[in-house]
């Protein structure tokens, strides 16, 4: 059995911390103000990253969303003009082109058909008055052989060539009249053509398998006018 001032005493040193907890407790609370720190620095370090120019720093400079090119998803009003513009000319060049390939391939079939009529049909050498003369007088002289120059100009006219016809062209015009022929039956003209196909294509990722024909790279110097049958 114990005093009630032993008692006491003895309570009052079991409530009171001890130095060592106390130390603990700062040592604590320390750590915790040196983490926040830690933190807080670290992310005003990744603020001033992001607003600083690439010449500032080495590392490059992270693209916000207001700096990356947007197009718009369809075309304007003056764009669609332009465009169909564009594709009128388009068709223009190709039936001027067409049409003056058929005349130059009519012109050369006529010469070659008239220069061949001309080589078959020898001419007549034409004959001096000496020689009329003669033959009047000794007409057996001229009926045995034949005369040098009405065999020269026999032989001149077998030996002659024709010249090319149409089939018989250079391949780089046959080359043009079917890259011409096949634009003419796979490509539609611009009055043959739907809005849709006009403005816009066909496209296996996009939302309703279609986007804008300004999308495609080049697509004022690019020819498109097929879409797959469907879409």
């Amino acid at each position: 059995m114990c005093t009630p001032a032993e008692h006491d005493s003895r309570r009052h040193s079991n409530h009171m911390p001890s130095h060592s907890n106390r130390s603990r407790r700062l040592n604590t609370s320390t750590q915790h103000h040196v983490r926040r720190l830690q933190t807080l620095r670290t992310a005003i370090r990744r603020a001033v990253m992001v607003h600083h120019t690439p010449t500032q720093r080495s590392h490059p400079q992270v693209l916000t969303s207001s700096s990356r090119r947007k197009i718009p998803w369809r075309l304007s009003p003056p764009q669609k003009l332009r465009h169909r513009r564009r594709m009128r000319r388009v068709d223009n060049i190709v039936s001027v082109l067409d049409t003056a390939l058929k005349r130059q391939a009519a012109t050369s079939s006529v010469a070659a058909q008239s220069s061949s009529a001309e080589a078959s049909t020898p001419t007549a050498p034409s004959e001096s008055p000496a020689t009329a003369s003669l033959k009047l007088s000794h007409p057996g002289l001229f009926t045995s052989t034949p005369s040098t120059t009405t065999t020269q100009n026999v032989r001149t006219a077998s030996t002659r060539t024709p010249p090319p016809s149409s089939s018989q062209q250079t391949p780089r015009a046959s080359d043009t009249i079917r890259l011409i022929e096949r634009w003419k039956a796979e490509m539609p003209t611009e009055a043959e053509m739907l809005p849709r196909d006009k403005y816009s294509m066909f496209d296996r990722k996009a939302r309703g398998y279609r986007k804008g024909v300004h999308k495609l790279p080049k697509w004022t110097r690019v020819s498109q006018r097929l879409n797959p049958p469907g879409f």
